[in-house]
């Protein structure tokens, strides 16, 4: 820098990192330079401004909708190969933020650290500089992605290079804010208009770049005051468990000021209705939180605040991922403090029992006729003595569990599936412990997919929309929730045939012409490769099927992830109206899957989602025969196609 030499600063994260002076993801964002619109080109100025004969080239390789674990597998094409000489790296946005959507936990905060960690390693193996930023906020979701930024400070010191705060590079830190209440009108300003509200635009960038040269400068902002999170009495079932918060003043100088504790919007807190508020921009505030507390402490002194959680029956908890994951906990309680001096932002985790309960690994087997899951719980003793207590899994027999201290057990328990081989399964399974008094010390919810595999019938087909000849063939049926769905397969001279069925009576071009849109119909997902890989992450192939809004014209067909964007006209498509829904047929070359030799008996990763029309103004849902709409983001929820026929042969998944 000082010699004036061209220093190349690449940034990789995810959308935060891409939609750079954003109006919104959906409505396109302003072309605007990388120096002068995201955080890192306003750090790059500050480094110009430090060394005015510096040649600063950025690069950006953030990709919308990504996860650590995505970024860790690009980062020696899309990163190493620049040679860069500093390299930004944030994560966790995505990562917390999968609390939030249709009741799905976040990724996994162990292997989110570790995936930091292997991301930052591989890049100062090179000799490059790397500064790691913990995840920036969101204005809604702010509860969820605490444990992100707190899991990414956490590796201070560990790595070999600065990790600085995203999250206070957004806060409002040295201005005059005494509640959340100023916080979240304070936080609208720095996000679109017309936007959402985790990307920021202008001046959510300038902020950050600014406050994160600034953090580079000053080190980490310390708290004056601590926290510990207590549950004094056990967790309650249908009834009301108190927490309680002791905050102390640590430093050596008396504290005036105001506390304010506040949790994930959907949390059981008695007594407390979420607060709704209209925000500048299209980001609408809903959030739990306590009243702000006015404190004064002497240095030592000490105060308590407590609260109430109020939670449903134990199988209404164990059916809710949002609740499970704050049990668990993937969430806990954010705590904001507001002093003259300065603000600032801490979280703590509740510890509501005394043992984890977690999957391990999962097989498959038949025991004559009827398939059973083999499914293996990990549970470990969270305190230093030793625990004995009681396995509850689903329906079956409970179990007798001794703990060492500190340490872990593995037991295996047969889940029996259903023997259909016409749909796959997905159901939410309680998993509990209980010490010898009957209280509950562990508690759990395994997540539960299975799917039978589908057989690909060695036979032709005529992509003429008429599904007569399908008739012997065994078709699939599978809830698509107000539209009906089944489809049949076969496969043919390196040709994969697809005969597919939607009943929807809202479908009419006569009295709904708008209801027609490129996202009614079926898409469809496959992963070629080899058998052993079938249950890991990997990538994705996925095309669309559309109906056309015209009766007269031609199915749409659509590259989705991992299609080629180009030779779409190799695949033939054939499709009609009829009285209560619509046909589609389609064949596609094997050669485009990536199949290559697809010998009789083997696998492949198979799924076929349908798009539900709903009625006018409804949000359309897509329903999927195999798994869920993680389809978009894994093979791992993928069912199995296998040419020619079998036995049955099911794809088991839990979580």
């Amino acid at each position: 820098l000082a010699a004036g030499e061209t220093v190349t600063i690449v940034a990789l994260g995810d959308s935060i990192t891409t939609y750079f002076g954003n109006r919104s993801r959906d409505r396109g964002y302003y072309k605007v330079p990388l120096d002068a619109a995201s955080y890192y080109g306003v750090f790059a100025g500050y480094l110009r401004l430090a060394h005015p004969k510096a040649q600063v080239r950025l690069i950006n390789k953030g990709i919308g909708g990504e996860t650590a674990d995505r970024g860790l597998k690009r980062v020696e094409k899309d990163v190493l190969s620049q040679q860069p000489d500093l390299v930004f790296v944030m994560y966790g946005a995505n990562d917390g933020r999968a609390g939030t959507a249709e009741g799905k936990p976040g990724h996994d905060r162990k292997q989110f650290r570790n995936e930091l960690k292997q991301i930052v390693g591989k890049i100062r193996a090179t000799g490059a500089d790397v500064i790691l930023v913990a995840p920036t906020m969101s204005l809604t979701d702010l509860a969820w992605l605490l444990p992100y930024r707190e899991t990414a400070l956490s590796l201070r010191d560990e790595l070999d290079c600065p990790v600085l705060d995203g999250t206070l590079a957004l806060w409002p830190v040295d201005e005059s804010v005494h509640s959340l209440e100023d916080v979240h009108h304070y936080l609208a300003r720095h996000f679109p208009p017309n936007g959402d509200d985790i990307h920021p635009w202008f001046s959510g960038h300038f902020q950050m770049g600014r406050r994160l040269w600034e953090q580079l400068g000053k080190g980490p902002a310390i708290n004056p005051l601590t926290f510990e999170l207590e549950t004094p009495e056990p967790l309650r079932m249908e009834g009301r468990t108190r927490l309680a918060l002791t905050i102390t003043n640590r430093s050596k100088q008396p504290f005036k000021g105001a506390v304010q504790v506040f949790f994930p919007e959907n949390m059981p807190i008695a007594e407390s209705a979420p607060v709704t508020e209209e925000l500048p921009n299209l980001a609408t505030g809903a959030r739990r939180a306590l009243p702000p507390l006015a404190l004064e402490l002497a240095p030592g002194e000490s105060r308590v605040i407590d609260w109430r959680l109020e939670l449903p029956a134990l199988q209404t908890v164990c059916d809710s991922a949002l609740l499970m994951s704050w049990l668990g906990p993937r969430s806990g309680v954010g705590i904001a403090t507001f002093t003259e001096s300065g603000n600032y932002l801490d979280y703590r985790e509740p510890q509501f029992f005394q043992t984890a309960i977690t999957a391990s690994e999962t097989q498959y087997r038949l025991d004559g006729a009827a398939p059973v899951a083999k499914i293996g719980s990990t549970i470990t003793n969270l305190t230093g003595n030793p625990l004995t207590g009681r396995l509850h899994l689903a329906d079956l027999p409970g179990r007798e569990i001794a703990l060492p201290a500190n340490g872990s057990v593995t037991v295996t328990s047969d889940l029996p599936l259903p023997e259909s081989t016409r749909s796959s399964v997905r159901t939410g399974t309680p998993a509990r412990i209980t010490d010898a008094d009957g209280t509950l010390i562990g508690l759990s919810s395994f997540l539960f997919d299975a799917a039978p595999c589908v057989n690909a019938l060695d036979r032709p087909a005529s992509i003429d929309a008429d599904t007569a000849e399908w008739e012997a063939d065994e078709w699939h049926a599978f809830d698509a929730g107000n539209a009906r769905a089944e489809f049949a397969v076969r496969v043919n001279a390196g040709q994969l045939y697809l005969a597919m069925r939607a009943v929807d009576p809202v479908l009419s071009f006569e009295q709904l012409p708008r209801i027609w849109q490129n996202s009614d119909g079926f898409e469809l997902y496959l992963d070629a490769r080899d058998e052993a890989q079938l249950n890991t992450p990997g990538p994705t192939f996925q095309l669309g099927f559309f109906p056309p809004k015209d009766a007269d014209n031609s199915l749409v067909v659509a590259p989705g992830f991992g299609a080629p964007k180009t030779g779409l006209e190799a695949v033939k498509t054939a499709w009609k109206q009829t009285a209560d829904g619509y046909v589609i047929e389609v064949v596609v070359p094997l050669a485009m899957l990536g199949a290559g030799e697809w010998p009789p008996g083997r696998h492949i990763g198979f799924g076929l989602g349908c798009n539900d029309v709903a009625a006018p103004g409804e949000p359309r849902t897509q329903y999927q025969w195999t798994g869920n709409l993680q389809n978009y983001r894994s093979p791992v929820a993928y069912g199995w196609l296998r040419r020619g026929p079998g036995p049955v042969a099911w794809r088991v998944r839990v979580q």
